[in-house]
């Protein structure tokens, strides 16, 4: 354990987890609810909202259970499920038209790349706007002046302002108001920041109307979208899920602004740390030719493998469709001995066994008849 200050404020560092079992408390009576404390955060406009440096605990609380009301919707899951395979297909197509185009062996940024992959997971599935970071990178990498969308190009710039967003919580953190307000270049970088907070809320709350506008604009009956902003909107009304006891401080709708402060705390929290835990289970994986074949395995093991294989002496691609002639392979004499005669003994005789695969009524492998136990029960009844 340690102490810093920064200015006059005292900071309390604590390196050994024994000792923040009490901070880590889920006990509503708990002496630690905040992560942070002080005026800078009226600064940053995010007194009594969203989530993450919000200090007003009532709020907090309504904040983080609409949240988490959204998020278990089971259309949602689909929904992101849908995104992920669309959008990993979408990536794996990129490295692969990098990789015709270039005789050399490439280097791929796998940092820059899955940040964008991640971005473009989770944009769609809290706003139900695409984001288009790939496809941009992509373009830029290849020289290719494609134009974007307006939608994306502007999801790109917000995605940019939300990373300046979280370098000004640390900034307006560890420097000391007098420095922010008065001392150049901490004057600047204050000006730069609280502009930037300002578009990222006008943005946010200009999205939240239009899709609010769009769902009251809805045909009755039709189904609405599966994505977190769409569903912050509904909870509570008759278009969305509600909770139990409508008459608590939980049953009202959202605002407009308490949707744009969850929204954006929604997306930062759905990047950054899934972004950052795919570049380093993938840079241990690397670095680690035992745990990399044990990857591999499993994925043979529960997706089958899609290498090349032999058969008959032959190497097939994968995915090659074969047909087993099962007539002339139970009517070969190369298996069988006399097979035009009906010699039922002949599978009684121990020295007369059936070739593997040569008589296959329920045909073989992974796809055998899950039936054939039942099938040979009633036979033999």
């Amino acid at each position: 354990m340690m102490e810093v200050y920064f200015g006059p404020k005292r900071m309390i560092w604590i390196g050994d987890a024994k000792l923040i079992k009490k901070l880590n408390d889920p006990s509503p009576k708990s002496n630690f609810p905040y992560r942070a404390i002080g005026s800078w955060i009226d600064e940053l406009k995010m007194t009594g909202m969203g989530m993450g440096l919000n200090n007003h605990m009532s709020s907090w609380r309504f904040n983080r259970a609409m949240l988490a009301k959204s998020v278990i919707v089971p259309s949602l899951f689909r929904q992101l499920v849908h995104v992920m395979e669309k959008t990993f297909e979408e990536l794996e197509g990129y490295w692969i038209k990098l990789s015709k185009g270039n005789n050399k062996v490439i280097k791929i940024d796998l940092a820059d790349w899955v940040y964008k992959y991640t971005n473009d997971i989770i944009v769609p599935t809290v706003t139900k706007k695409p984001a288009g970071l790939m496809l941009t990178h992509y373009n830029n990498i290849i020289n290719n002046n494609t134009k974007i969308t307006f939608e994306q190009n502007q999801a790109i710039e917000m995605l940019g302002r939300i990373r300046i967003w979280q370098k000004s919580i640390v900034f307006f953190y560890f420097f000391p108001k007098f420095l922010r307000h008065y001392i150049p270049p901490f004057t600047f970088l204050n000006t730069k920041y609280l502009y930037n907070i300002n578009w990222l809320n006008e943005y946010f709350i200009n999205i939240t109307k239009i899709r609010r506008k769009e769902i009251e604009n809805t045909p009755k009956g039709e189904t609405l979208s599966s994505d977190i902003l769409t569903s912050l909107i509904c909870s509570n009304t008759h278009l969305g899920t509600q909770f139990d006891n409508i008459n608590d401080e939980y049953g009202r709708p959202m605002t407009n602004e308490e949707i744009m402060r969850v929204t954006i705390e929604a997306i930062t929290g759905g990047t950054n740390p899934l972004g950052s835990g795919i570049c380093f289970t993938l840079y241990h994986i690397a670095k680690n030719p035992q745990a990399q074949s044990k990857v591999h395995d499993e994925i043979d093991r529960v997706l089958a493998s899609d290498k090349e294989d032999t058969v008959a002496g032959f190497k097939w691609k994968a995915k090659q469709e074969f047909f087993i002639h099962n007539y002339y392979i139970q009517n070969s004499k190369t298996h069988w001995r006399d097979p035009e005669l009906f010699i039922p003994e002949r599978y009684l005789d121990d020295n007369e066994k059936p070739e593997e695969n040569s008589h296959l009524p329920f045909g073989g492998g992974i796809r055998i008849c899950p039936g054939r136990h039942l099938a040979l029960t009633n036979a033999k009844i």
